[in-house]
């Protein structure tokens, strides 16, 4: 929980917990009293990469999705959570966020593949460009990259390709 007071306008805010990555993220303070929330997301384990989906109050329902070329029959989403290889979990959805906002967070283990990173309109209304959609990719030491969904049409968006930890 944090608490801002200042004049209106545009801030950049550094945000820092232990145990979390370091982000900095755009807040804007209106004129009324308001809230938004900033997403933290854990340090990334040794090999691990994680993608994090946020996005506005509509439609209720976007999805996370990845596809691991290693595995094209077995992607990760809201109706299989983990993606299991010969030597354990590769991935792994952590829930199914049906009421706005997010987040959705898919952890990668093996970090050495080909990955296809995607949000799904599951509720198939409006256009994922109108929702605020953001995904973003924290990779092994380097800053998290955000993309931002684009005004397009269709309920699926191809947000970004992994390979062998590089976007």
């Amino acid at each position: 929980v944090y608490s801002v007071e200042a004049p209106a306008g545009v801030y950049s805010m550094q945000v820092e917990k232990e145990g979390y990555v370091q982000d900095e993220q755009e807040i804007a303070i209106g004129e009324e009293e308001g809230s938004q929330e900033i997403i933290l997301s854990p340090e990334l384990a040794a090999g691990e990469i994680r993608a994090v989906l946020s996005w506005g109050s509509t439609p209720k329902d976007l999805d996370l999705h990845l596809s691991s070329e290693a595995y094209p029959d077995d992607p990760v989403f809201f109706g299989d959570k983990v993606l299991e290889g010969n030597n354990g979990t590769v991935a792994e959805l952590d829930v199914d966020e049906t009421s706005g906002y997010g987040p959705e967070t898919i952890t990668i283990y093996e970090s050495g593949g080909s990955y296809v990173v995607g949000v799904h309109n599951f509720s198939g209304t409006g256009r994922i460009g109108e929702t605020g959609a953001s995904v973003r990719i924290y990779l092994p030491g380097q800053s998290p990259v955000t993309i931002t969904a684009p005004d397009a049409d269709g309920n699926f968006w191809t947000v970004c390709t992994i390979e062998n930890g590089q976007i």
